[in-house]
């Protein structure tokens, strides 16, 4: 699994300590755009499987490409002869051959052995003199490319990472993280991401160290290359010294370990002065919530069900929905439970190039996706629907901006509702709420309260719209601020409306999980926070250490400031005066 050329000295990179910790170990490399893979190794008897796998891939990837010439129908000669060659390639007996080859004689992964040969072919092409040849390098890409996203769709090699293992990678899906199971990293090292990505959210759920911004860093990387990530520091050592290692090795075991509660976590967390704040847990996987919930979580306030995508690799059946929601709810085990509906783009469902978008957070995704591909839509609420009748389910509509996108979905539920019951189908009756993460969502905050049941306050992409900075892009990283003035007072303004209507508003993301900002929520009136489970025990720790009474206080200070800067620099004054106590336990921001 080595591929470097030789030992290099020690060089250290400095990027942003996107997830705590520090870990030292090897690196893996990710390759892939719509489902990433790496190197995994194969037994003897799994070489055939494996074979098989390829063969199927390969006739998908080729049935894509005549039911494309069928459907277009109007293509003109040279777009049609491009994918007639795409297809001989395809057919090549040498090509054919040397892909099982890879597979049998290295023993690795259809998606390896794919990888390796169409490099070869790549170096082959692009070393030549001969322009037209050179070109046809593009063509190879393609079809790499093309049968590497059929694999995705066929049953997959396990992905199992030895012990030790640090992922590289451009960026990184959070269904890679998911669909390894236990087979997790001891690290993540990306080029491009932010701390509110999904990826990272999930690696900080993990306990998973993670460094991104590391520019062009995946040049200076190989596998078996030994590395050391810093998530405090943001700083990672590739081939580090001895010395250098046993110094980060003394590092990791003087970082401060969060205490544990002992108290009975069933009971309500609470300010000093008594205002009782409920708190809930965020999951990714249905068999999370007993962890979240021996943590302190009083139900499960967003469940992301597009991760069920990940898992399956494509739109999960009905029956698959079903399952796994009456599995959320039996562990639940009458807590609420939030589920929120596919928050997906058309480019993440679709294996057309043109329904690639240049700005998919502004594109065709959340409910606008769910409203224009309707058969998949109802395919969920028909799910939604069956599984509330086992317990508290209820519905949340990601990036609604119009009280019509409401109205719409209930018409489709009461539709699909009486379909079901005429069918002598059992159903609750869920409440619908939505996602307030689109500025025109938190500016009629009060007109979408007459629609929707209850708010989830989602804080992420409500920055990034109110902002305009790409919670992913590094480059804008320093404009993407919790604490601009805009964002506390929308989501001061939402809170206020939700408490108007008697409407439940529960505030998530990454802010309603950080010490730093839970006083300052708090302040402004927010009553239920939902994080990540390994949140819990810290914003329960800083919410029985305060009063309510000093959190607004703080807030009505804070929200009449006119730059982040002096809010945070308020806020820092306020810990280190009233609440220092909190400053080694609770790990402030």
């Amino acid at each position: 699994m080595n591929d470097r050329p030789g030992r290099k000295n020690q060089i250290r990179y400095t990027g942003r300590a996107v997830s705590r910790g520090i870990a030292i170990g090897q690196i893996v490399s990710l390759y892939g755009d719509k489902r990433q893979f790496f190197r995994v190794s194969i037994d003897k008897d799994s070489v055939s499987k494996e074979i098989r796998r390829l063969r199927v891939a390969l006739s998908v990837a080729k049935n894509q490409i005549r039911s494309l010439i069928r459907s277009e129908g109007t293509l003109n000669p040279i777009a049609e002869s491009i994918l007639d060659t795409h297809i001989l390639v395809l057919e090549d007996r040498s090509f054919l051959s040397a892909l099982e080859e890879a597979i049998e004689i290295d023993q690795v992964n259809a998606e390896w052995a794919v990888k390796t040969i169409t490099d070869s072919y790549l170096i082959r092409y692009r070393s030549l003199e001969d322009p037209n040849i050179r070109e046809k390098a593009a063509d190879i890409q393609d079809i790499a490319d093309r049968i590497q996203a059929a694999l995705g769709q066929r049953r997959r090699t396990p992905m199992r990472l030895p012990v030790g293992s640090v992922l590289a990678a451009k960026e990184i899906r959070p269904s890679t993280l998911i669909e390894l199971g236990d087979y997790r990293p001891a690290a993540i090292v990306t080029e491009h991401g932010g701390w509110t990505s999904h990826s990272y959210i999930l690696a900080r759920e993990f306990s998973i160290p993670a460094v991104t911004g590391l520019r062009k860093i995946l040049r200076h990387l190989h596998n078996g290359d030994r590395i050391i990530v810093d998530g405090y520091r943001g700083e990672v050592v590739l081939n580090p010294n001895p010395e250098t290692e046993k110094s980060y090795r003394e590092r990791e075991r003087r970082q401060p370990v969060t205490n544990k509660f002992t108290k009975d976590m069933t009971v309500p967390a609470r300010t000093l002065d008594g205002r009782v704040i409920r708190l809930s847990a965020n999951l990714d996987s249905v068999n999370q919530f007993a962890a979240a919930k021996r943590s302190g979580a009083n139900g499960i306030g967003l469940f992301r069900s597009e991760s069920l995508i990940g898992r399956f690799g494509r739109y999960p059946t009905e029956a698959q929905q079903y399952e796994a929601y009456t599995t959320l709810l039996r562990s639940a085990a009458g807590h609420s439970v939030n589920i929120r509906t596919f928050d997906i783009g058309i480019g993440q469902v679709s294996g057309r190039s043109d329904d690639r978008e240049r700005n998919p957070a502004l594109g065709l995704r959340g409910i606008r996706l769910s409203l224009s591909y309707r058969k998949e839509f109802v395919r969920q609420l028909q799910a939604l629907l069956r599984a509330s009748a086992q317990g508290p389910l209820n519905i949340v509509l990601p990036m609604v901006s119009d009280p019509g996108e409401v109205r719409d979905v209930r018409g489709i539920v009461q539709e699909v509702g009486g379909t079901l019951r005429s069918r002598g189908i059992e159903i609750g009756e869920p409440k619908i709420g939505i996602m307030i993460e689109v500025p025109a969502a938190a500016i009629m905050a009060n007109e979408l309260s007459s629609e929707a049941d209850f708010f989830c306050l989602g804080t992420n992409d409500l920055i990034q719209y109110l902002l305009a900075a790409d919670r992913d892009n590094e480059n804008v990283a320093n404009w993407y601020q919790s604490l601009h003035p805009a964002v506390l007072r929308t989501v001061r303004d939402v809170i206020i409306a939700g408490r108007e209507a008697d409407r439940p508003v529960s505030v998530c993301g990454e802010m309603a999980g950080s010490p730093f900002y839970v006083p300052l929520l708090i302040g402004m009136g927010a009553e239920e926070l939902s994080m990540n489970a390994n949140s819990l025990q810290v914003v329960r720790q800083v919410i029985e250490s305060i009063a309510f009474e000093e959190a607004e206080a703080l807030a009505l200070e804070s929200l009449n400031l006119p730059t982040p800067g002096l809010i945070e620099s308020r806020i820092r004054e306020e810990i280190q005066v009233k609440w220092e106590h909190l400053l080694q336990g609770a790990g402030w921001k």
